[in-house]
């Protein structure tokens, strides 16, 4: 976790000059705002004043977090104010498998997205199908929240298998993506796999996530929990997707995630050591 305490002070001055340094970090990118939001919370009761401190500090957590998530390994969070009336929490998460201009140009729009969905809220959520930003003016590190939202995603039927086959095998699938996402040696909080359906010859394509600043335990409830929701809301459908603060779950009857292509290992060169079979030859001595 990165920590900053920095006054801001109330006057428009700090603001005038912050306003087009955030501007050029969070450019206009057409491709990113392709995309809609998945999902966006917005808390209308909490309130922050324009130009005040408050405000600084949330655009310079924005700044920070569009300008080191992606160098960060797709997960960054930070804070910003000296005080509980000015301090501001936030992180940026991507999605696992893609690559750091796309999980920049995400991040840009989202901060950009979040401060015109959420005027002058003091908490938010925005979710894109490759990345998420959330702010708060409470400390939310390490905090498990669920506040689970199901995005009007894929409203194909399924006609595949035998309903109750196809949630059988559909959970099973989320459940050993939520144990390998949540206890990876890797630490990034992020899984991916498949499932065959029997007889068909198509299969299942899952993803779950979690943010990296919960506990391996927390992730492995919040996504466990989440299985729940997916098979619940989606299981009659080709694909689904729930989201929340903490966590994420997808599955697709395509692969929608990149995987990474390793390398075969070179084989190594022939041996240059000849197989000719060595002479010998025999010396007899006759005794005298």
């Amino acid at each position: 976790m990165h920590l900053h305490k920095m006054q801001a002070t109330n006057n428009g001055v700090n603001l005038i000059i912050l306003l087009p340094i955030l501007l050029l970090v969070i450019p206009c990118t057409p491709i990113a705002r392709a995309a809609d939001p998945l999902f966006i919370i917005c808390i209308p009761t909490q309130n922050y004043t324009s130009n005040s401190s408050f405000e600084s500090n949330l655009l310079l957590l924005l700044k920070s977090i569009t300008s080191n998530t992606s160098l960060s390994g797709g997960f960054y969070n930070t804070s910003f104010g000296s005080n509980e009336d000015d301090s501001v929490y936030g992180l940026a998460l991507c999605r696992g498998d893609v690559m750091p201009e796309v999980c920049q140009n995400c991040v840009i729009n989202a901060s950009r997205g979040i401060v015109e969905q959420c005027p002058s809220g003091k908490q938010a959520t925005i979710s894109y199908e490759f990345c998420q930003v959330r702010y708060s003016d409470q400390n939310f590190f390490s905090m498990m929240v669920h506040a689970v939202k199901y995005p009007n995603w894929n409203n194909t039927k399924q006609d595949i298998l035998d309903p109750d086959q196809y949630t059988l095998i559909l959970n099973d699938l989320m459940t050993n993506i939520s144990n390998r996402a949540a206890f990876d040696s890797s630490g990034n909080m992020f899984a991916t796999d498949e499932a065959s359906l029997t007889s068909t010859g198509r299969k299942l394509y899952g993803l779950g996530q979690c943010t990296r600043d919960i506990s391996r335990d927390d992730c492995y409830k919040c996504l466990r929990g989440e299985v729940g929701d997916i098979v619940g809301c989606c299981s009659s459908y080709e694909g689904g997707i729930v989201v929340d603060n903490s966590c994420n779950l997808r599955y697709e009857l395509y692969r929608f995630y990149r995987v990474e292509v390793v390398p075969a290992s070179p084989q190594p060169p022939p041996s240059t050591t000849s197989t000719r079979s060595k002479d010998f030859v025999y010396f007899f001595f006759n005794p005298i």
